[in-house]
């Protein structure tokens, strides 16, 4: 009879619930969107709560100035101490130099805040319990990852008592146990990466004032604590910031030291409980889940039903319809898994936000070579981050090449079927679940310029804003000699033409596009600066990954029409073959793999070792468009690389002597006239002058013009900026 009394009791608030959610499903949801770019001053403002802990507080303050002087930047230390008169802290106040605000009456965790951040004069509040001990880099490190798009970060926290199991690790989750929630901390994995993560705890975290003054108005309904700071968090996140957790800010705690002066802990556990359903109710979290929280309201102890009914009723039906009005909150989404930060934003420093469809670490192919000689380049000046497809390519021994980007987020998008035409390649690619990671990258991080990698992710342009688009074009597959556009031709150009500038590499490919705004950067490689003959009986050698078709099918042919020729008049000869991942288990689908002298080397990281081993290259490719950034790789080395026409495209004018092109019905009499007469040989393959402008250094910096041009004018030459500036945009 209670139970059901208690649920009768309940019906007019389940009523008004379910009203608010009406409505707020008939309103129009606001689209997750970029915010403006708030930049900040120096400075952070540390905001103590302090109430009946002076012991504990000393050794806080202790810690804090040695972490203060360690800052490198202004600080503005505010203790709030409630409860207590001046006198009872005369001491601290004399050796610690702060603003000291006392109050006789006691106030509420969220109430001292509150206080503390209404004096705090900088843009950056580090609120701190009176129980923490802080380490000497905490403040410095946490505030190395402040930037437009961070709300909060939060410090690493280990118990000052290092017997205890780690309850508290400062890195949050919050997850779905059957309709309600439950949020734990997680021991990081490792101790370097900064990550993403559900909430930044209130007793350790750096925060972005104006936001946290604005978000603690909102939740003192939680009064006397816990779950206001993840209802701050969640505020965050759904108005587009980012939460993250840094490990290297560390600090120490007394396990609720305070709190259990004033509450026992059976206590501690009922507000927490509470306050828990609040949460739920107020953020309409996990949605459909309104039954079951109403049914463990009814069901929890006298005391806590009467404040859950009575007390903060408007306010939690307010909290609930503002809900409504923002970007929905995915629990799964936290923490950010497949999401890595690296380096913190630099001040001055553009944004390039690079989006691949492919895998480019380690890089296994001549695309993802290029994009990662170029963010190595380029991040001197740019703060770089990738967005990559094919998440499940990824591996630890890709981790070491994030290190030039501020951050890496991979995700799995394409399904697993195949792609092949030129309209479904872009269909497939172009995929929600990459669109929605770049929609989310974009509202947070708010990049100065997108840059989309191939054409098979073109149809992202759909999402374009105000911002600067360019689209790198690895090839370029327009029919030239059509006397009429095909189908395929027009798919591609309606997204192509979108775009405020097109990059290609190769000139040929640069002749296919007639739209302005067309740039020519080429692929690039590491010019040696000593040179070493080739070896007298080196090997012949082939570096192309067969997941690009292109390359298997012009090695196949090699094989079956070239390499036994060239066999017959070298018996020694020898053939490797660098075909990437899972290159021998498709060879052994060939007969032609089988003979004598052909080696099938599967992925490769360093190829150098190879190039210095073998006496030429060969680039057997047929219909291939863009430039093969093999055969740039190969003449940089030293080594003479034999191609057909296509093989050779961006590099024939070039008037480079070790660049031999051929005919298919010159290919083996060239490559044995190379193999047998190595003083020749050696005459050839010298690196010349004419290497120099396609030097990673020299192919990046014309990337960086691009970038400038865009970024000062929101065009790529000065030219297409005066025409626009004429006409007006189309």
């Amino acid at each position: 009879m209670k139970l059901l009394f208690r649920k009768l009791l309940l019906v007019p608030f389940y009523l008004l619930i379910l009203a608010v959610d009406a409505t707020g499903r008939i309103l129009q949801r606001a689209k997750l969107s970029p915010k403006p770019k708030s930049a900040f001053c120096p400075g952070i403002s540390i905001v103590i709560p302090e109430r009946a802990n002076r012991e504990r507080l000393l050794p806080c303050l202790q810690s804090l100035r040695k972490a203060c002087a360690e800052l490198g930047e202004p600080e503005q230390v505010i203790v709030v101490v409630t409860g207590a008169e001046r006198d009872m802290y005369h001491d601290l106040t004399q050796e610690f130099q702060a603003d000291w605000i006392f109050r006789s009456n006691p106030l509420w965790f969220i109430e001292a805040v509150a206080l503390g951040v209404r004096v705090a004069k900088y843009d950056w509040v580090y609120l701190l319990n009176s129980d923490m001990v802080v380490d000497p880099a905490a403040l410095r490190e946490a505030a190395k990852w402040r930037s437009p798009s961070v709300f909060a970060i939060a410090s690493q926290i280990y118990f000052q008592d290092s017997s205890r199991r780690r309850e508290e690790t400062g890195l949050t989750e919050i997850r779905d146990r059957g309709g309600l929630l439950e949020i734990l901390d997680i021991v990081p994995d490792d101790d370097e990466g900064v990550r993403t993560h559900a909430y930044a705890g209130g007793g350790s975290s750096l925060f972005r004032r104006e936001l946290l003054a604005d978000f603690i108005e909102r939740t003192t309904a939680y009064a006397p604590f816990y779950w206001e700071d993840v209802e701050w968090s969640v505020l965050a996140w759904r108005k587009g910031y980012e939460v993250l957790f840094c490990p290297k800010s560390e600090v120490w705690h007394a396990h609720r030291s305070t709190n259990l002066k004033f509450f026992s802990p059976e206590e501690i556990d009922r507000i927490f409980r509470r306050n828990r359903l609040q949460f739920q109710l107020r953020m309409a979290l996990p949605s459909n889940s309104l039954r079951t929280v109403f049914g463990t309201i009814a069901r929890l102890d006298a005391k806590s039903f009467r404040e859950m009914v009575n007390a903060g009723f408007t306010n939690t039906l307010g909290s609930r319809l503002r809900s409504h009005f923002d970007p929905p909150f995915n629990l799964h989404h936290i923490p950010g898994v497949g999401v890595y930060y690296r380096r913190p934003r630099r001040t001055g420093s553009p944004l390039i936000m690079i989006v691949s469809p492919y895998c480019v670490y380690p890089p296994a192919h001549g695309g993802a070579r290029r994009i990662h000689e170029l963010i190595d380049r380029l991040a001197g000046e740019f703060d770089i981050i990738l967005l990559s497809d094919e998440s499940e390519h990824y591996s630890n021994a890709s981790f070491k090449y994030f290190q030039k980007c501020h951050l890496v987020s991979l995700v799995r998008g394409r399904k697993a079927r195949p792609d092949y035409g030129r309209i479904n390649r872009i269909l497939s690619h172009s995929n929600r679940t990459l669109a929605a990671s770049l929609q989310s990258l974009i509202a947070a991080c708010d990049p100065d310029i997108v840059q989309i990698e191939y054409v098979e992710l073109a149809k992202l342009i759909e999402m374009k804003d105000g911002r600067p688009w360019i689209l790198t074009l690895h090839d370029v597959l327009l029919d030239a000699s059509a006397t009429r556009s095909s189908k395929e031709d027009e798919f591609e150009l309606q997204y192509i033409n979108r775009f405020d500038a097109v990059i290609t590499c190769s000139p040929e490919d640069r002749a296919l596009l007639q739209r302005e705004n067309v740039h020519i950067v080429r692929n690039g490689a590491n010019i040696t600066r000593h040179y070493q003959p080739s070896p007298a009986e080196g090997a012949i050698l082939f570096i192309g990954p067969f997941r690009y078709p292109p390359n298997l099918a012009g090695i196949i042919d090699f094989l079956n029409d070239v390499y036994p020729a060239i066999r017959r008049q070298v018996p020694r000869v020898r053939l490797w073959i660098l075909g990437g991942a899972d290159a021998r288990v498709i060879a052994a689908r060939n007969r032609c793999f089988e003979q004598a002298g052909v080696t099938v080397f599967d992925f490769i990281e360093d190829v150098q070792p190879l190039l210095q081993g073998c006496s030429i290259t060969v680039n057997p490719a047929k219909n291939v468009c863009g430039s093969s950034l093999k055969v740039i790789e190969s003449l940089a080395a030293g080594r003479i690389c034999v191609s057909t026409r296509d093989g050779g495209r961006g590099l024939i004018s070039a008037n480079l002597p070790s660049l031999v092109i051929v005919n298919e019905n010159d290919f083996a009499k060239q490559i044995v006239s190379l193999l047998t007469d190595v003083e020749h040989r050696h005459c050839l393959e010298v690196p010349t002058e004419a290497l120099h402008p396609y030097s990673w250094q020299q192919v990046s910096e014309e990337q960086a013009r691009i970038y400038r041009s865009l970024l000062q004018t929101g065009y790529s030459t000065p030219r297409y900026a005066s025409v626009r500036a004429g006409t007006g945009a189309r």
